[in-house]
Order: C-alpha cells, then structure tokens, then sequence
C-alpha cells in the first residue's frame, strides 16, 4: 500500500507527507524483524522520492497546520484534524465502513469522516487532486456536522474548563 501511495504520489504535482504509526518502527523491531529490511528499503525509497516526505516530528502540529488533507484509514488524528475544518478523505476498509446504512443510524462524527471516502490509494490520489483543484464541495455539511457533533469545539475550552475549575475551588 506504502509503495503505491509513493508511486502515485511521487509522478504528480501532489505532495504527500507520510506519518507512520508511532508503533511501527517497534513492531517491525520486536514483532516483524524479517520485513525489517523491507521497511528501510521503502523508508529510502520516500527519502529519494520528489513529492514524498516522512514527518518524524514527535507531534503532528506542523503536519496539520501545513497540510491541505488528510488521507487516512480509521484514525484517531481525525479527531484532532476535525478542528482544523480541512478536507478528511478516508479509506474504506472492512464491512463497516462500507455499510451505508449502518452509518446513516450512528451519531455525526461518523458522517463528517465518511463524507470523502476512498477505496484504493488510485481513488485517493484522485479525489485529493479533485478537492484541491475543484474546491471542497462538502465543507458546509462538513461544518454543520462538526458543529453538531462538537459544539464546543469552538476554540474556547480551555478558558470554559479554568472558569468551571475557579468556579469549583471557590465553592468548596
């Protein structure tokens, strides 16, 4: 999958900036060693490609204040990319995530992440480009759904929680 989003990616005027799993280096080390070899092969590949980069930043602010999109599978960063309101594209695996029924039933965070969705990095190159080129076409839903889901991700929490905290203390 790695090298097919590098190919596809690396021949275009689309850049990718890869994020592997913070376990991923660990598992090829302790679970999977003879893919090792394999790993750095692909991690080199990406070093020397033109529109291809690893960000091996410990957090992933930069990665999302500089993106454009995120390209992922089930993730626990679009959560956070939630907030910048940018374009989530994600990959349909497994049975749930292509029962379209089931979805229509659960709450809007499952909308909101299923509005762009993928089944091939080839489809995922080409809606990225599509987005980019076109316009975000379902940033309305996408922000009454956000808005719907997390009306207090407005930016305000910190100052709600210390206001509540003050609050609480001084009713002891």
């Amino acid at each position: 999958v790695l090298r097919n989003s590098i190919n596809y990616f690396n021949n275009s005027d689309i850049g990718l900036l890869y994020r592997f799993h913070p376990m991923t280096e660990t598992m090829f080390n302790v679970y999977y060693p003879s893919y090792k070899e394999e790993w750095e092969k692909v991690k080199k590949e990406i070093e020397y490609s033109s529109n291809v980069a690893i960000d091996y930043n410990t957090t992933y602010d930069c990665a999302f204040k500089y993106s454009d999109i995120l390209l992922t599978g089930y993730s626990s960063l679009i959560f956070q990319y939630l907030l910048t309101k940018k374009p989530i594209v994600t990959f349909r695996y497994g049975n749930f995530e292509k029962n379209e029924e089931d979805i229509e039933n659960k709450d809007a965070f499952l909308k909101v992440t299923r509005l762009y969705t993928v089944d091939s990095n080839e489809d995922g190159y080409e809606l990225c480009k599509k987005i980019l080129n076109d316009g975000d076409c379902d940033y309305e839903e996408r922000m009454r759904l956000i808005n719907n889901f997390l009306p207090e991700a407005d930016g305000n929490i910190g100052e709600r929680v210390t206001i509540k905290l003050i609050s609480d203390l001084l009713n002891e």
